[in-house]
């Protein structure tokens, strides 16, 4: 018999958490799993057509939405799943905990971000059979807030390394000139993640005025939304730094940008991992990011990407320097990083573990259930 899971995905944006769905979706035996996916009407998944996968899209207006947890429970009334499996945060995890444990059906929360749970964030695991954290740092800070009954798992994320589109004949190259004003003769830098306080576009502003005292030919290209927008374009414009670093708005075209992009790079002053830095891996492309949580899990100093102490802006200046005057290495740590996600952070040892974690899941609850 089929296992049916009722995936909860909440967040509007393709970035990282989300991409992560949709690759264990479309990877999932579909000959064992039956896939459900609830996500809001209005985000990027829901536009998603997959092959194996029930979409039911809802209404969903953040993280008070009090009223959604009764959405879930009517998909969960039409659908009869026997697990469900929240992705997301952002109002997801507590509202389809509550859904969940009202349909006495077990549910399975995947955790991304490093910092430990507070009081009241720690009580939404007495919903959950099981947690996953994605990498060794998110499951020790988690660890502190489960209880003994909850099954705690470590799964890294999963990257698809067939993804790149090298555009030989130079297409998308010329596509970024025109679309951002950028001197086609200029080295690339950029940087993939929520224009957001903690993940640290502003100290790559600051680093860039080194960065172009030591190299002419260079531009910076920031992809991404959010509330630091005006503040991060303000600050370009008091270091005028207009013509060299463009605010270039969200792009679910990742791979494809990467394939011309330089160097990657993600100075986030927290992270669980790095889904940005997994794909530009998975590109061969040469990485600097800041050295906190799991990052390290993925990026070692000086073999596939050059760690940076965080908040050392003259330390990220010098980082970037590096890589522009040694193509060679900057080459090098691509392909190691490349040979590393490879081997640890494939999308079909990810589902493999996913797969393994639902039927133990599910089997759990089918001995617990004839017990009582």
């Amino acid at each position: 018999m089929k296992i049916k899971v009722l995936h909860v995905e909440f967040n509007q944006r393709l970035y990282g958490g989300g991409t992560q769905v949709c690759y264990l979706l479309n990877a999932l035996n579909a000959d064992a799993f039956e896939s459900v996916l609830v996500c809001s009407e209005k985000s990027d998944i829901s536009r998603i057509n997959f092959t194996h996968c029930d979409t039911h899209k809802i209404e969903f207006n953040g993280n008070l939405d009090v009223f959604a947890s009764k959405r879930i429970i009517d998909v969960i009334e039409k659908t009869a799943p026997d697990i469900i499996h929240i992705h997301s945060r952002h109002g997801a995890d507590w509202w389809g905990g509550i859904a969940a444990s009202y349909s006495h059906i077990p549910a399975i929360l995947t955790r991304r971000l490093e910092e430990a749970e507070n009081l009241l964030g720690k009580l939404k695991y007495r919903y959950f059979d099981a947690v996953v954290s994605i990498s060794e740092e998110v499951y020790r800070n988690t660890e502190k807030g489960l209880n003994e009954e909850t099954l705690h798992k470590l799964i890294y994320p999963g990257v698809a390394t067939n993804e790149s589109k090298l555009c030989a004949d130079g297409e998308m190259r010329k596509w970024l000139a025109r679309a951002h004003n950028v001197p086609s003769e200029h080295k690339l830098i950029a940087s993939f993640a929520q224009l957001i306080g903690r993940k640290g576009q502003a100290d790559i502003i600051l680093a860039f005025e080194k960065v172009i005292s030591e190299h002419d030919n260079v531009s910076c290209l920031l992809f991404g939304e959010g509330n630091q927008l005006e503040s991060y374009a303000s600050l370009i414009k008091k270091c005028n730094l207009q013509d060299r670093i463009k605010l270039c708005g969200f792009t679910s075209d990742v791979t494809d940008l990467l394939a011309v992009i330089d160097i990657i790079v993600h100075p986030s002053h927290s992270e669980g991992l790095g889904a940005t830095l997994m794909q530009a891996a998975a590109c061969k492309k040469p990485v600097i990011a800041y050295d906190v949580g799991g990052v390290a899990e993925l990026v070692e100093h000086n073999k596939t990407g050059l760690l940076v102490d965080m908040a050392d802006i003259n330390g990220l200046a010098d980082a970037i320097i590096r890589l522009l005057d040694d193509e060679t290495k900057a080459s090098s740590l691509g392909n190691r990083a490349y040979e590393k996600v490879k081997d640890k952070f494939s999308v079909q040892r990810m589902k493999s573990e996913y797969e393994k974690l639902y039927r133990e899941v599910y089997q759990g609850h089918q001995e617990h259930a004839e017990q009582n």
